[in-house]
């Protein structure tokens, strides 16, 4: 039989199978409702996340154009699920400024663009505007077709207006600083007007004749007044810390000169209380500096003047150490010990907190701001360094703090240039004081002048030592005593030395102290020092006393040349250089011109600003000097206008005036100018602000300059004069040491400012104030120069209160400037008269008539000269008075040298022209 038989299923299997069949399907259908549920769970959980984080959803169909809305969504837009809402919906919710900039951004997304997000305004279901930030996305087919969008939408309304509360407040927190600024500087201005009253008559009511008692109560008026402007300059500091407009310096200085500063400062008040001052520099300090010196000096006064405001008895030790070298930087650490009464560790933490005090009690015996600490910490941290404090209650303090410094080679002083000569070095001293602090620093200072020294710590021992070393023929030459040791003390022990005859080389002994030098004096009671030095001590007062002692009076090669010769040898350089001098007053020109010119810089005078400016428009200049407050055109208005010209960019414009507050060397800057300098006059200062600011190079001196410089030269009548109240040697260093041009300059004061004061009461009574105050100023400048310093401070007085008060001044104010100034002048005309019978010109009048062709020839010089502005005018016109006295032409010289005298070159130009027209002379 062909064929196969076909297999069959039972009926039981086929129901197994089917069985099976719809277990499979219950699983599957369990497994999807679990999925279901899991995702109904995320969205649930994802409609929590979007509602607590005020997102709502949509997704539009591209084809259908179908929009389906979270239900943030929908209760944003006041619509429910049974609403078929289409994207034409959402766009109508939008503001409608803002529904353009959405409609572009997604065409261009449906186009095939990015993803984009954009920030608008969307009106709620409520009325409400809402900002909203909105991103959307659009989804394609691979075909490229756009399949759908979806976007995402936050509320960010609230944090939108946080944003500009925060922003108002911030603005309203500035607003406040600013506004607590200019309160602090115009209520620092307004404390001043009073106190610089205060301070200014003080001073001058104890220059007067008063009973003790009434002396007594003005100087501790005085004190209390320097006391409350120290306060009021702390808030100022700080109030401009907090602005951030606290700048620091950065310019070369002398730590050595920052040290002895402050030592002149803090010692008179450590004496007072009998205390020691000891200053220790690290011999690896470098001594030339670039930096804030005044900001240095500020933390370190703050620091000792709290040592000893702080400590009863003992010493203030400053010691200075180099710890680190960054390439042309050095990092310095200053630290201040005192051995007061200390504090506990909750008053070290608080220590540096604005307006804490260590003593905050009511009753406080120390008083202060608070605010000197708080101002070092951040003067320090500008300075690139920190500050910290250590103390023991009972025990004293320590604070130290660090700061970074450029380095100024030029100004470093090597080691031996302070050495004493070769039969010097290798001396044996002795070195007696009973602090251990002090014995170390007179040791370091005496080893590295390169002396032998030996230590000792009390008179006692001092006797035994200098007895051993006689004996042993290696006697010590030279002794540096301690005045006040405990038991025998340096005056007693000295007395036994000098007195002892079983010594065969007795050593010279120089006494030391810490204390008033007088007092010390008066103790000797006749018994002659072989020297004396007072603490701090420096290399230098080591060495002068070492010197002086052993019979060596020269100064050792490193000391600095005395006079004008150093300050004028710093601008070799530039000799030649032409200056224009911008000034009002013919008495401070002249003092400028002849310092000037002694150095062989040309220079020209202009009376005003507006003068300044023709002038600089018709000749090259190197530098301006520039008078601040002038008539017509004052410094800063000056200085504005040669701004604006391209072609006087980068003249060098240094303010030279006797504004020389605080404030006044930033106000100059913002005019313009490149530099500040204070009168009276420096020459230091003039000239190292000359030669910083011109090119060096080689310049054409004029033949007047070269003769006036030889004759400078020659001897000359360097008797002072009979000048008392005057600083007359001062004067005289000012002019370049030149006795003559004082003289003359003198002569020029009793001719122009003897109505000084007639004028400033002239200009009140017209109601002209600035008038005033610029005549007010000029006198004090003249004052300062010719070195009357009574005039000078109560001419400052008058200019301040003019400045600072309002309506009429006190005739008392008024009539004690005018006394002070005719006391000046009478003074000045009773030396001069005494020495007006020895005074002799040396003329060719005698020589017999002037020649035609000479005269002219001396007219022509003079005219140019005039022309020029040239300052050689004035002695070339005094000249030709001498020769032509007593000729028709006297009345006319007379005119054009008065006329030069008050610096009016216009005068004395047309006086000219007319007087070669009247003599029918061509013009030179």
């Amino acid at each position: 039989m062909s064929g196969s038989s076909k297999q069959t299923t039972t009926p039981e299997e086929q129901i197994e199978a089917l069985e099976m069949k719809l277990l499979l399907l219950e699983q599957e259908n369990k497994q999807l409702r679990l999925a279901q549920r899991a995702t109904r769970l995320n969205e649930a959980k994802l409609m929590e996340v979007q509602r607590f984080a005020l997102i709502s959803s949509w997704e539009v169909n591209a084809m259908s154009g179908r929009l389906t809305a979270s239900e943030g969504l929908l209760n944003l837009l006041g619509k429910s699920e049974a609403d078929r809402l289409t994207l034409e919906d959402l766009m109508a919710a939008i503001h409608a400024d803002d529904q353009q900039a959405f409609q572009d951004l997604y065409d261009r997304s449906l186009a095939g663009g990015r993803p984009f997000e954009l920030g608008h305004r969307l009106i709620n279901g409520e009325g409400d505007t809402l900002i909203i930030d909105h991103f959307c996305k659009t989804f394609f087919a691979p075909t490229g077709l756009p399949l759908k969008s979806m976007g995402l939408m936050q509320d960010i309304t609230e944090l939108k207006h946080t944003e500009e509360r925060l922003k108002t407040a911030m603005s309203e927190a500035k607003a406040a600083v600013q506004a607590k600024s200019d309160f602090l500087a115009n209520m620092s201005h307004e404390i001043r007007t009073p106190m610089n009253a205060i301070i200014g008559l003080s001073h001058l009511a104890l220059q007067t004749g008063l009973a003790p008692k009434q002396q007594d109560y003005i100087h501790k008026v005085y004190t209390a007044a320097h006391s409350l402007l120290g306060i009021i300059n702390d808030i100022l500091d700080f109030s401009k810390i907090e602005a951030g407009k606290l700048d620091m310096e950065q310019v070369p200085f002398r730590l050595d000169k920052v040290l002895e500063d402050l030592a002149h400062l803090v010692t008179i008040k450590a004496r007072e209380k009998g205390l020691e001052l000891l200053i220790r520099v690290d011999p690896q300090a470098p001594n030339g500096l670039v930096g804030d010196p005044l900001r240095l000096s500020q933390i370190l006064l703050n620091l000792a003047n709290n040592a000893v405001k702080f400590t009863e008895q003992g010493e203030i030790l400053l010691e200075v150490e180099r710890i680190g070298d960054v390439n042309d930087s050095v990092m310095m650490r200053f630290s201040v010990k005192d051995s007061g009464i200390g504090m506990n560790e909750e008053q070290v933490t608080r220590l540096f907190q604005s307006f804490s005090q260590a003593d905050a009690s009511t009753t406080r015996k120390y008083g202060g701001t608070g605010l000197g600490l708080a101002i070092s910490k951040r003067l320090t941290e500008l300075m690139g360094g920190r500050i910290r404090a250590e103390s023991t209650h009972g025990e004293g303090s320590c604070f130290t703090f660090t700061a970074r410094f450029g380095l100024s080679d030029e100004q470093n002083d090597p080691i031996s240039d302070q050495l004493p000569g070769p039969d010097l070095r290798g001396t044996p001293i002795l070195i007696v004081d009973d602090s251990p602090d002090a014995r170390r620093i007179l040791h370091e200072l005496a080893e590295n002048l390169t002396f032998d020294a030996t230590l000792a710590a009390s008179g006692e021992e001092a006797l035994e030592l200098i007895h051993k070393h006689d004996q042993a023929s290696d006697p010590f030459k030279l002794v540096y005593m301690d005045w006040k040791m405990e038991g025998m003390d340096g005056m007693e022990a000295s007395r036994r030395i000098k007195s002892d005859t079983s010594l065969t080389a007795p050593p010279q002994v120089i006494m030391v102290t810490a204390y008033d030098p007088e007092l010390m004096r008066q103790k000797l009671d006749g018994w002659e020092m072989d020297g004396m030095l007072t603490k701090p001590v420096s290399a230098s007062t080591l060495m002068d006393a070492a010197m002086a002692a052993m019979g060596h009076k020269n100064r050792t090669p490193g000391q600095p040349k005395q006079g004008g010769a150093l300050s004028i040898a710093a601008i070799e350089p530039i000799r030649g250089a032409r200056i224009l001098l911008v000034e009002d007053n013919a008495v401070n020109q002249q003092v400028a011109q002849e310092l000037l010119e002694q150095a062989q810089l040309e220079v020209t005078v202009a009376e005003h600003g507006q003068k300044a400016l023709e002038i600089l428009n018709q000749a090259l200049f190197d530098a301006v000097l520039m008078d601040l407050q002038m008539p017509i055109m004052d410094g800063y208005e000056a200085t504005h206008a040669i701004r604006k010209q391209q072609q006087f960019a980068s003249l060098p414009i240094i303010a030279m005036t006797a504004n020389a507050m605080a404030g006044d060397r930033e106000k100059c800057l913002d005019a313009g100018m490149n530099d500040h300098v204070a009168k009276p006059i420096d020459p230091g200062e003039l000239f190292a602000a000359l030669a910083h600011w011109i090119e060096p190079a080689e310049r054409d001196i004029p033949a007047e300059l070269l003769q006036r410089h030889d004759s400078d030269k020659e001897p000359a009548d360097t008797q002072p004069l009979e000048l008392p109240g005057f600083d007359q040697k001062a004067a005289i260093a000012r002019m370049g040491g030149n006795v003559g041009a004082f003289r003359r300059t003198l002569a020029k004061v009793v001719n122009n400012e003897t109505t000084a004061m007639a004028r400033i009461r002239e200009a009140l009574a017209q109601g002209e104030r600035q008038t005033a105050i610029r005549d007010a100023h000029s006198l004090k400048g003249m004052a300062g120069n010719i070195g009357a310093m009574k005039l000078f401070e109560a001419a400052g007085i008058l200019e301040n209160s003019l400045s600072r008060q309002h309506g009429p001044l006190p005739e008392k104010l008024l009539s004690q400037v005018e006394r002070c100034l005719a006391e000046t002048m009478r003074t000045i005309e009773t030396a001069l008269s005494v020495e007006r019978p020895d005074a002799h010109v040396d003329t060719p009048s005698s020589q017999g008539a002037l020649e035609p062709e000479q005269l002219e020839a001396l007219l022509g010089q003079l005219q140019r000269q005039i022309e020029n502005y040239d300052s050689a005018a004035t002695e070339s016109c005094d000249a030709l008075v001498t020769l032509l006295q007593g000729t028709p032409l006297t009345k006319n010289m007379a005119e054009i040298n008065r006329a030069l005298d008050g610096y009016e070159f216009d005068i004395a130009q047309t006086l000219m022209k007319e007087l070669r027209k009247e003599l029918d002379m061509p013009r030179g």
